[in-house]
């Protein structure tokens, strides 16, 4: 992130790290707490409740229909020194990013999941999956 830290301390820490200029203890410890911060508050992605085409292939979008991306992704994995590969088919929504409804069922929060069961397929818009990376600009 390009802060620099300074070591600090403050009557009330034995030891504790803080940013330059700030009269503060970021990270610290006394002998009764310990305390920190996270440096990673960046909000890099949003979900997005898509209206899908009758014929479940594309989605509107300010009045225009796309249709979706469908191609097969190869996941790999090596757990414990089993290997294994598996195929999915991902479904892509060009403004959005991937449609994950199938992965929802057993990895959502309580809205998603009512937005699946009511059959809206649900994009996963991640500024990683950009051509440019946006981060710095998401982290206010």
């Amino acid at each position: 992130c390009g802060c620099k830290w300074i070591t600090t301390r403050l009557i009330t820490a034995r030891l504790g790290i803080g940013i330059i200029g700030l009269p503060a203890v970021a990270f610290g410890r006394n002998d009764d707490a310990m305390w920190t911060i996270t440096s990673a508050g960046a909000d890099t992605m949003d979900w997005y409740v898509l209206d899908e085409t009758e014929d479940g292939l594309g989605y509107i979008w300010n009045g225009t229909r796309f249709e979706y991306e469908i191609y097969d992704e190869i996941i790999e994995s090596n757990l414990f020194g089993i290997k294994s590969e598996d195929t999915i088919q991902v479904k892509w929504a060009p403004h959005y990013g991937p449609v994950l409804n199938e992965w929802l069922i057993q990895r959502s929060t309580r809205d998603l999941l009512h937005a699946h069961r009511l059959g809206h397929p649900l994009a996963l818009r991640w500024n990683a999956l950009d051509d440019t990376d946006s981060t710095t600009r998401r982290v206010v």
